[in-house]
């Protein structure tokens, strides 16, 4: 899986499209804003969320992601601000995305999202980013190469498959694809093929 870094960005930005998240890889955002977006009271950004949903009234609690960083550094990213300018990384990690729309082979969208600041000390609320997301399949998802045959014979009418098994090991035969002749492949330990 890889990881796509969008950064250095200047919040805020609105109505953002996102087509080439490739589903299962992760997601960086690197951006900035002066602290003086929020009223004079406030000193410091405390928290910055990173939401994904179906529909955008939807509670957060039924997010597909909901990535929470704050002046701490976490896996899902960190806040800094220096001299009055708040600098965030913020993470979304592809495997929960995989998950959440069905182990890849869901809805690829849209979803919608957005990047949450909230102050310190009163908790004033502020947009720095919204948009859509589609997301693009991986070429080496099931449902793109589409699901292998099952096997109904272990020896198929033209086809020598010498070898012996051992247990009870998995083996799958592929099919041909692009002119290479069917093979038995070894999907787990303890097995030998001639």
């Amino acid at each position: 899986m890889g990881q796509l870094v969008d950064g250095p960005l200047t919040w805020p930005l609105y109505a953002r499209k996102i087509i080439d998240w490739i589903v299962g890889d992760d997601r960086v955002w690197e951006g900035g804003f002066p602290l003086p977006i929020f009223p004079a009271t406030e000193t410091s950004v405390s928290d910055m969320y990173l939401t994904i949903k179906i529909d955008p009234t939807q509670v957060d609690a039924m997010a597909l992601l909901q990535a929470h960083v704050t002046t701490n550094y976490s896996p899902t990213g960190i806040i800094q601000i220096n001299a009055g300018i708040v600098s965030a990384t913020l993470r979304a990690f592809g495997s929960i995305i995989f998950n959440a729309i069905g182990n890849g082979v869901g809805s690829l969208g849209p979803y919608q999202y957005d990047i949450s600041a909230i102050s310190a000390p009163n908790g004033y609320i502020w947009k720095a980013e919204t948009g859509m997301i589609v997301f693009q399949q991986n070429v080496t998802q099931t449902n793109v190469a589409g699901t292998p045959r099952m096997v109904r014979r272990l020896r198929p009418r033209g086809h020598s498959m010498r070898g012996t098994i051992f247990g009870t090991r998995l083996l799958r035969l592929e099919s041909r694809v692009d002119g290479f002749a069917s093979h038995l492949v070894h999907l787990g330990r303890g097995a030998r093929t001639g």
